[in-house]
């Protein structure tokens, strides 16, 4: 990358090779490498937060300063009510799931002299089953958005590569990130650590 202005590009002509983004960071990620254009960047941030507003699930989110293998003896007793929602680092993960079974897993991280720090995300339990009631909504508004542009703005010419932290894969430049891809990134895990 180079930091010079320069005509063929926006801003100041900084272009990415490789993109990754963590959680509703993939939408910049996917606009940066050309994947989307910016009428969908727009229309696919505004709609994950609108219809995440409402949710009112009790949800909580918990970072905690353990790998995902060393966290699962504290999901494993749930039978699902929380969950691995973000790998970020080999040795941090973020936990999500019902509020109450995420305030006993913190009290006991804590006791037991680990990092563990509630998420301020207002009652939202991203990245888990908690998604699930929105996600149906969030696609058709993302669709029906698509379905108004008038001139269906082209994506963004780059040569960047994305690696998907749903996926886990390098995205090849013809990948399709539609309605059902933004709905998978906002219920399933973010594999940051792994697509990094």
């Amino acid at each position: 990358m180079h930091g010079h202005p320069s005509s063929s590009g926006p801003g100041l002509g900084i272009r990415p090779t490789v993109t990754v983004g963590h959680s509703s960071g993939e939408i910049a990620a996917a606009y940066a490498a050309g994947l989307i254009s910016a009428d969908d960047t727009i229309a696919t941030a505004y709609y994950r937060g609108r219809v995440t507003k409402d949710i009112t699930t009790n949800g909580a989110m918990l970072a905690v300063g353990l790998g995902a293998e060393t966290v699962t003896h504290c999901t494993a007793h749930h039978g699902g009510k929380i969950v691995v929602a973000c790998h970020n680092s080999p040795s941090s993960v973020t936990l999500s799931g019902d509020a109450d079974v995420i305030e006993q897993v913190r009290a006991e991280l804590e006791a037991a002299k680990i990092f563990a720090r509630t998420v301020k995300t207002n009652g939202k339990a991203y990245h888990s089953h908690h998604m699930a009631s929105v996600a149906e909504k969030y696609e058709k508004l993302i669709r029906a958005a698509k379905e108004r542009w008038t001139f269906g703005e082209l994506r963004r010419p780059s040569s960047a590569k994305m690696v998907s932290s749903v996926t886990n894969e390098v995205l090849p430049e013809t990948a399709v990130l539609d309605h059902s891809y933004w709905s998978t990134n906002l219920r399933n895990p973010v594999l940051f650590n792994q697509a990094v």
